[in-house]
């Protein structure tokens, strides 16, 4: 547990500061994609930790960031689709599930995000 509070730790670092100079550039609400392999029950847990660490540095859900989530319900070979949905809806942020690392990767590469 202490390595995933410490791996959201980061991630959401990573994020504030991606955010902050996307709300800099533009005057929309910023989005971040959330690719997770599980279903949304399973995934709960995560994500409401995920969605409280963005609160604790004041970023909610709906009022100053979206948050738009992805289930691939373990099924990783949904992981390019889901990924590619993501990037249609022109999201600032991708924060995905460890094994979608690498179809994260293979779909940004491709210059799919304008």
């Amino acid at each position: 547990m202490l390595k995933f509070a410490v791996q959201s730790f980061l991630a959401t670092a990573l994020l504030t500061a991606c955010l902050l100079a996307s709300a800099d550039q533009e005057q929309k609400l910023p989005k971040i994609g959330v690719l997770l392999g599980t279903n949304p029950s399973t995934a709960a847990p995560y994500d409401e930790a995920f969605r409280g660490g963005l609160r604790d540095l004041g970023y909610i859900d709906g009022d100053n960031v979206i948050i738009v989530a992805r289930y691939a319900q373990g099924d990783t070979t949904r992981y390019p689709a889901l990924l590619h949905e993501l990037i249609a809806l022109k999201v600032d942020v991708l924060f995905v599930a460890a094994r979608a690392i690498f179809a994260a990767k293979e779909a940004t590469s491709t210059k799919a995000i304008p």
